[in-house]
């Protein structure tokens, strides 16, 4: 019996590679999180005023006043500098590996249902933006319509987000990976992370 048990476990861990994969894949950005170094900083100091929640609070609100500013900044400007750009896209995938390992890694009853539905419409805010602005930079030869203005940019990127449809079509590769990405994080937030999230409240 004891021989079937441990065959059998090892066959499952033999199948099993896909979750063993993500996990690294998201632990390396969880690492260089700059959310780890300021929670360690809050420990380490023992600042009273700023609990470990609040400072993740904080973090996803200071993320989000960011990227507004930048919406801005490259409406006027009319593009952004690589380091910037590069910013941007680490935050995209702080945002994935924030969720991976919230909602899909760990058990979600411990989780107020409250407050992980706001943080993670923040986060969906923030995604909209992201992919209005990475749209917005590479308009050229990859959108079509071409993106005149940020408002339309970012009009397009609600559109796609929520799967409401756009007037601006994918006209590259790059085009379409921005497109059908965003489309990804979109059912994932609906489908996935709220879905969670709901269950929750029923808890």
């Amino acid at each position: 019996m004891e021989t079937v048990d441990g065959n059998t476990a090892m066959e499952n861990q033999e199948r099993t590679f896909i979750e063993p994969t993500l996990k690294k894949f998201f632990r390396a950005f969880q690492v260089v999180s700059p959310l780890n170094l300021v929670t360690w900083l809050v420990r380490r100091f023992k600042i009273i005023w700023s609990p470990t929640r609040l400072v993740v609070e904080v973090y996803v609100t200071f993320w989000l006043v960011c990227l507004l500013v930048l919406a801005w900044a490259i409406g006027i400007a009319g593009s952004l500098p690589a380091l910037l750009l590069l910013v941007i896209i680490w935050r995209l995938l702080d945002i994935s590996q924030a969720w991976f390992h919230t909602f899909l890694k760990h058990r979600v009853k411990a989780l107020s249902p409250v407050r992980s539905l706001a943080l993670a419409t923040m986060n969906y805010f923030e995604l909209f933006i992201i992919f209005g602005i990475l749209a917005y930079q590479f308009r050229t030869d990859n959108f079509y319509p071409s993106f005149v203005t940020i408002t339309e940019s970012l009009r397009y990127s609600i559109g796609v987000i929520t799967a409401m449809g756009s007037k601006f079509d994918p006209a590259s590769v790059l085009g379409g990976l921005l497109y059908y990405g965003e489309i990804a994080f979109g059912l994932g937030f609906l489908v996935v992370i709220v879905t969670r999230i709901l269950t929750l409240f029923k808890e």
